[in-house]
């Protein structure tokens, strides 16, 4: 057992010493935005901001409620990811987030506990409002154990609805945003195995060190709707890992009541994978498709900075055949990390 374990364990440095030592320059740079306006036709509602945090990390404000998705921004080096210790970095991540955002937080969301969804939770939790919740699996339930958010932790298994059968609405303490969560799937890394697989079986009382620590348990994706008098008035489709098949989808009969204007999907690694991007975007019906998890995590990245994907993903590749799919009637948008967009009417 111990010698598979060490196999396994050899494979993953590999794995991961792949990923960072192949990342690329995007070409061209130009299709990444550092940020626009995004003007809607038809769009009756106040506008909406949303800042792109790298990796598949986003925040969205409507009005006086603030959604944050996967946070991690620190980008610890391929060293310290592989034979290292990795922490949340507290005074870099609360440097970059926004604190006003950050202080009309009512959810957040994690799509799973692998350390890039949500090494720095814990760093900016006392940035968050007191009444925040947080909406993820079981695994991330007991990693956040070890925080100050552990009493704001909601695990959303066992209500996760699937592409034949919707899940439970959740919401927050001012029912100003609901959340409903979806089994899923996360593509594996290499050899067809998913690194740092199954769960953080029960509470922690101190944070992981080692990036094995972080289990990612269940894979989940999200419907988040932006409330008003009861009916929501902005959706939000959020895949932070990509998915296969119909996993990771919701009913479509949950469209008869509001449709997607804001999708979030994980950029494609192969030609099969970028099939079944193009297959969920066709789907969900976003107005907006904003690409995450493309850019290199292992690395901070600086204004000046010409920004690198990962390895086997071709994130011109994914913008450019959404583009030609789908452009104009959905917008397409590759984010650069830290960029600022405003949905709103014309």
């Amino acid at each position: 057992m111990r010698q598979v374990a060490n196999l396994i364990g050899c494979l993953a440095t590999i794995a991961v010493m792949g990923m960072a030592s192949c990342s690329k320059v995007v070409t061209p740079q130009s299709i990444i935005s550092k940020g626009e306006r995004l003007a809607l036709n038809d769009w009756d509602n106040d506008s909406i901001e949303i800042i792109t945090t790298g990796t598949a990390g986003f925040i969205i404000r409507y009005k006086e409620s603030v959604l944050v998705a996967d946070p991690f921004i620190g980008n610890p080096s391929m060293n310290k990811v592989v034979s290292g210790k990795i922490y949340p970095d507290t005074v870099y991540a609360k440097s970059i987030y926004n604190k006003e955002l950050l202080a009309k937080a009512k959810a957040v969301i994690i799509g799973h506990g692998h350390y890039d969804h949500v090494l720095d939770l814990p760093a900016i939790s006392d940035e968050l409002n007191k009444d925040v919740r947080v909406f993820c699996n079981r695994s991330v339930a007991n990693i956040v154990a070890a925080t100050s958010l552990k009493d704001n932790v909601v695990n959303v298994e066992s209500v996760s609805g699937s592409y034949s059968r919707e899940g439970e609405w959740q919401y927050t303490k001012d029912s100003s945003i609901r959340v409903m969560a979806f089994k899923s799937t996360h593509p594996p890394h290499f050899l067809g195995i998913t690194l740092y697989s199954g769960d953080v079986e029960a509470p922690l009382s101190k944070l992981p060190e080692k990036a094995n620590g972080w289990k990612m348990g269940l894979p989940l994706t999200f419907l988040v709707d932006f409330m008003e008098a009861g009916k929501p008035v902005c959706r939000i489709y959020a895949q932070s890992s990509a998915c296969s098949d119909s996993m990771g989808l919701f009913p479509a009969g949950m469209m008869d009541d509001k449709k997607v204007d804001v999708a979030f999907t994980a950029a494609a690694s192969s030609k099969k994978r970028l099939a079944q991007l193009l297959a969920t975007v066709k789907y969900v019906q976003p107005r907006v498709e904003i690409i995450t998890h493309w850019d290199n995590f292992f690395e901070r990245i600086t204004v000046e900075q010409q920004v690198k994907s990962m390895a086997k993903c071709d994130a011109a590749k994914n913008y450019q055949s959404l583009e030609k799919e789908y452009g104009p009637a959905i917008k397409v948008v590759l984010p650069r990390q830290g960029s600022r967009f405003v949905v709103a009417g014309k």
